[in-house]
């Protein structure tokens, strides 16, 4: 397991999201300070908070794609194509481990009700399904982000 997706488990463990996570993990490398990163990201969460659509991990690894090649002025048409090519080649990588990048369908219950979150505590998913997801973003913006310059 990479340095990167240590710290991002570790961040995780602390009580940080899954976006949070991936994404403070290398916002630093891109000149942006790990609590700044952090409180970006709290809303993203749960896929976005708690809405259960795009998985907070895969949102955090876009925020980091972004981050390390995104545009700096609107002019750099460029760099916002690249970007999003990396970022498709990302999500579909995720979509290919995992079937789907949607929150709800990977945890397959329901974190908006009393019921769901239960069921997410009884299940443990926290600890099986999410770090799972957590680490395998993390692995895959380093895959994608290296990919580039072969």
């Amino acid at each position: 397991m990479s340095a990167n997706a240590e710290a991002a488990l570790e961040c995780f463990s602390k009580g940080c999201n899954c976006a949070q996570a991936v994404f403070s993990t290398y916002a630093p490398q891109f000149g942006i300070a790990e609590q700044d990163a952090v409180r970006v990201a709290t809303g993203f969460g749960a896929g976005i908070a708690r809405l259960q659509g795009v998985c907070g991990a895969v949102t955090g690894g876009v925020m980091a794609i972004s981050a390390a090649k995104g545009m700096n002025h609107p002019t750099e048409k460029a760099a916002k194509e690249n970007t999003y090519a990396l970022v498709r080649d990302f999500v579909e990588r995720f979509r290919s481990r995992h079937q789907t990048i949607l929150c709800g369908e990977l945890l397959g219950c329901d974190l908006n009700t009393a019921e769901g979150r239960k069921e997410f505590e009884a299940r443990h998913l926290h600890n099986t399904h999410c770090t799972t997801f957590v680490r395998d973003a993390t692995a895959l913006v380093e895959d994608v982000l290296t990919d580039e310059h072969r």
